[in-house]
């Protein structure tokens, strides 16, 4: 599945996911189609972002922004493509319009939740040691 990302979802992709575009791509579908499945549905594509091309498809960006645009390839479970043909269809957008803004919700909830990796969990207690409190002793 051809994926076409603007410069804002890529640069996202690369800053919280990493520079495997394809990968990044994969995950984002995976956790929209999962949100589709879901009690919680994301959001639907908004009727904004649709841009007509001169065949009369939608592409979602402005066709001059060409230039701007990374064509991601990425190989799909057959289950996550119908799926998200499905939802495309349902919503009366393209298939590739959907993935964009599938990245785009993924994104998205990446921010809100913040990255686990950079700081200290939210909750919990923290605990710090200092290596002279380390009993190196054995215990028996």
């Amino acid at each position: 599945m051809k994926v076409v990302l603007g410069p804002l979802a890529k640069a996202g992709l690369e800053g919280s996911v990493g520079p495997d575009l394809p990968a990044a791509v994969d995950a984002a579908l995976v956790y929209y189609v999962g949100k589709l499945e879901s009690g919680k549905r994301p959001p639907r594509f908004p009727d904004f972002a649709s841009v007509q091309d001169n065949r009369g498809e939608g592409v979602g960006v402005s066709p001059n922004a060409d230039s701007d645009r990374t064509e991601v390839e990425v190989e799909v479970d057959d289950q996550i493509a119908v799926t998200l043909a499905a939802e495309a269809e349902s919503q009366g957008v393209g298939v590739e319009e959907l993935a964009g803004h599938a990245v785009l919700v993924y994104l998205a909830e990446l921010d809100l939740v913040g990255d686990p990796e950079a700081g200290i969990p939210a909750s919990g207690p923290v605990f710090i040691v200092r290596a002279a409190d380390i009993d190196e002793s054995p215990s028996r």
